[in-house]
């Protein structure tokens, strides 16, 4: 009989292996034994607990990636955070219905379904309170999903014949949820002040970035006699193996050169030119990126270096309150 090469003895096992189980997809999505007619159902239950984990990595992927090279993505951490809570009871749910537990993967699938269903109908009914309609559409549809979600479990929990412990199973997974529902609430009242620690470190940085453009213009005229940049590009980067020049004066970072620093967007505006061509005066707003920004500081200044600012939905002008 001949004798298997330790290096291939692996690889025959995992053939084994995947002859008993079949292909990945297939062992996925099809039922255990003793689910007849739970096929349908049960897919629809695997694909809802495998999606929010998915939407998680990529959250993850989003806060984390830009802010390697992003510095106002520092706050990635809390958002991180947040996800893996969010996560975590899906990740479980998906490990029982991967594995023999059929039953209780289910029950998980029940309660949280059940448990993201009320949380989500509480956040549709508080922001069409408040007229977001955005935020309350985005939310129907999780909500939506999560009725589907919890709906296919119970039915496919039906399809399965009963057992004298399937109470037992249920109720067994309600202490573990109490303790996560505190935990999502406790991120409920945290996210919203984190949100506004983050919306007043942006506005500090619009309000230093303007203070910054205020004074590469002081330099740019004094130094090249023409008056105020033409625009703001020009107090940027030079080109490749150039020196400073009027094109090209690096005085500001190239971000803020293109208009944009963290989530506020920058607008120069030169002034009408002198008779010799010299730019005498200039205006700057800085607006949210998210142009309907609800409670977001506006702000502007000119060349006297006054920053002014509003809080209603439009761009600040030079009539609006000076910032103290």
């Amino acid at each position: 009989m001949p004798v298997l090469k330790p290096a291939r003895q692996p690889i025959r096992a995992f053939r084994q292996l995947r002859a008993r189980r079949g292909p990945l997809a297939t062992t996925f999505l099809t039922p255990e034994s003793g689910s007849t007619g739970a096929g349908p159902w049960l897919r629809v239950v695997r694909v809802g607990a495998l999606l929010p984990v998915l939407a998680a990595v990529a959250g993850n992927v989003w806060a984390w990636v830009p802010g390697l090279a992003n510095p106002c993505r520092g706050d990635a951490g809390p958002i991180a955070v947040a996800l893996a809570v969010v996560a975590v009871p899906y990740v479980v749910c998906l490990r029982h219905l991967w594995g023999q537990s059929l039953k209780n993967g289910l029950a998980w699938a029940v309660i949280t379904g059940g448990f993201w269903t009320f949380i989500t109908l509480l956040i549709v009914l508080y922001h069409s309170t408040i007229g977001s309609g955005t935020v309350a559409l985005i939310v129907s549809l999780v909500t939506l999903s999560q009725v589907v979600f919890a709906g296919s479990a119970i039915k496919t929990y039906y399809a399965i014949p009963e057992e004298e412990d399937d109470r037992r199973i249920l109720w067994g997974r309600i202490p573990p949820f109490v303790v996560y529902g505190a935990l999502v609430i406790i991120l409920g009242v945290w996210g919203p002040a984190l949100l506004r620690s983050r919306v007043a470190r942006y506005q500090a940085l619009a309000v230093q970035s303007l203070r910054r453009i205020v004074l590469a213009e002081t330099i740019y005229r004094e130094r090249y006699g023409k008056g105020y940049s033409p625009m703001l590009q020009s107090l940027g980067s030079p080109s490749a193996g150039e020196s400073p020049n009027a094109s090209g004066a690096d005085l500001i970072d190239d971000v803020l050169a293109r208009g944009r620093r963290c989530d506020y967007t920058f607008m120069y505006t030169p002034r009408p030119t002198a008779v010799r061509g010299e730019i005498t005066a200039f205006t700057v707003t800085s607006e949210p990126s998210d142009g309907a920004c609800s409670g977001c500081n506006r702000y502007f200044t000119d060349e006297s270096g006054v920053i002014r600012w509003t809080r209603e939905n439009r761009p600040a002008t030079g009539a609006d309150p000076p910032l103290e």
